[in-house]
Order: C-alpha cells, then structure tokens, then sequence
C-alpha cells in the first residue's frame, strides 16, 4: 500500500468513527459492547486495508466489515440467535446502512417515534433503546416471547409505513 493510499484510509477511517459507532448501535443496543466491536471493526479494517481500492466506497466497506464482526459477536457471545437470527440481523444491518446514510429518513423515524402509543414506545425503548431481550421483556410483562416478538413486528410494520408516508409527503410539490 502505498504511503498516499495508506493516508487515505486513515483520513476516511477517522471520519467514519462516530457513523460507524452508530451503525454498529443499532445492531448491538449495549454502549460498552458496541464500542469493543468499534474497536474489533477497526482493526479488522487495518489488518484488510491492502484489500480496500481507493476511490470505492469506503462506507459500503466498513460496514460490511462492522455487520461481520457483530454476527461475530452474537455469535461468540452465545446470544439468543434463536429469536433473531443471522437473517433478521442481516435486514436490520442493511436497514442501519440506509437510515446512517440518510438523515431524512432519520428525521421521519424519530417523528414517527413521537406520535407512538405510550405503551408502543415504551415496547421500543426496552427493545431498543435499553438493550433489553425479548425474553427479558416478556418476563417483565408476564407475556410469552412470541407475544413480545409479535407487537415488536406490528409496532415495526407501523413505524415503516409512518416513515414512508413522511417521506413522501416530504417529496410532494
């Protein structure tokens, strides 16, 4: 790698690191653990660097690293893959890419969040926000897993259908 490349890569991995917490966030809601699979993504990216074409996307490429290295994590780490599996993981990772990348889509999510039922955002906060399992929320809620599992899906299904109504009425004249 030559030295002006090897420059490159630095200035584009020092720009990412904020975006890239983020990213990794959304797929592993624990702050502590999000940051040592940060610092895991980062040196996967050093070790790989002669493998990154300058002029490609560098983005695309550390998240694909990132996703890597979170299905790493849940995997090492025995977490209940049963409840999401490596496909679930998958779709949310690539809709954490699209959301980083757009603040617009963003906006319309933390709007849509907004308009919520208390006990609908509450569901997501515990879920999401907290870190909490599906099965640690079912206790809680003296409900089964798959009841838990079922209004995350509904509350999910309206959040999209929110943002998409936001985002097209945002594209109306």
């Amino acid at each position: 790698m030559s030295a002006e490349s090897h420059e490159n890569l630095v200035q584009l991995l020092t720009a990412s690191q904020t975006r890239l917490y983020g990213f990794i966030l959304t797929l592993l809601p624990d702050r502590e653990r999000a940051k040592d699979v940060l610092q895991d993504t980062n040196l996967v990216i050093w070790r790989k660097a002669d493998e990154f074409q300058p002029g490609t996307n560098f983005w695309a490429w550390a998240c694909k690293i990132a996703r890597y290295r979170v299905l790493a994590y849940y995997r090492d780490a025995g977490r209940d893959l049963h409840v999401f599996g490596d496909s679930v993981l998958e779709g949310v990772a690539a809709a954490a890419e699209e959301f980083s990348a757009d603040s617009e889509r963003s906006s319309a999510l933390l709007g849509c969040l907004k308009k919520l039922p208390p006990k609908q955002l509450a569901l997501i906060e515990d879920r999401y926000s907290r870190g909490q399992s599906i099965l640690a929320i079912a206790e809680r809620k003296q409900q089964t897993a798959a009841a838990v599992k079922m209004a995350l899906l509904r509350v999910r299904r309206v959040l999209l259908e929110c943002v998409e109504a936001a985002l097209e009425g945002s594209r109306q004249p």
